[in-house]
């Protein structure tokens, strides 16, 4: 059973590592994702942006009395690990990193044609969980036949 489920976690592992990888290579060129510390305001976003003179689109994603800004930065093509780096240095920002792209399969890459679409990792964890649960309850259910036939 616990070798069962050590095999499940490490399935998992290997197909997202390598989801990960692919993903690397498939990113939006000229363009980076940057997220900003909590309660950092949209004003010291548009400050620390527009000290690098780049073009770029803020999200304000607040929520009661949490404050969480995104923004997609325009960096100049095949500089954006350099600008990742840049931006990571900032005390206001939380992270930065590739405007990943995830093409579905029937999608055509040489064409441009893709979807942003991500299989989230909740899905997954969802599938396990009730393969675990599947698990544990046949083996509740054969301990209580064991304990059944020895009445």
């Amino acid at each position: 059973m616990k070798n069962k489920i050590q095999i499940l976690f490490i399935i998992l592992f290997i197909i997202l590592a390598a989801n990960l990888v692919n993903a690397q290579d498939n990113y939006a060129s000229g363009k980076i994702l940057v997220s900003f510390n909590e309660g950092v305001t949209k004003i010291d976003a548009d400050n620390l942006i527009n000290s690098y003179n780049l073009e770029f689109s803020i999200m304000d994603l607040s929520l009661n009395n949490i404050t969480k800004i995104l923004a997609t930065i325009i960096v100049p093509e095949g500089e954006e690990q350099k600008w990742i780096d840049t931006f990571e240095k900032e005390a206001i920002v939380e992270d930065a990193e590739f405007n990943l792209i995830y093409y579905t399969q029937d999608s055509d890459k040489s064409a441009g044609k893709y979807s942003s679409y991500l299989i989230p990792a909740g899905v997954i964890a969802v599938i396990i969980l009730l393969i675990i649960i599947f698990f544990v309850l046949r083996k509740k259910k054969q301990g209580k036949k064991r304990k059944m036939e020895k009445i």
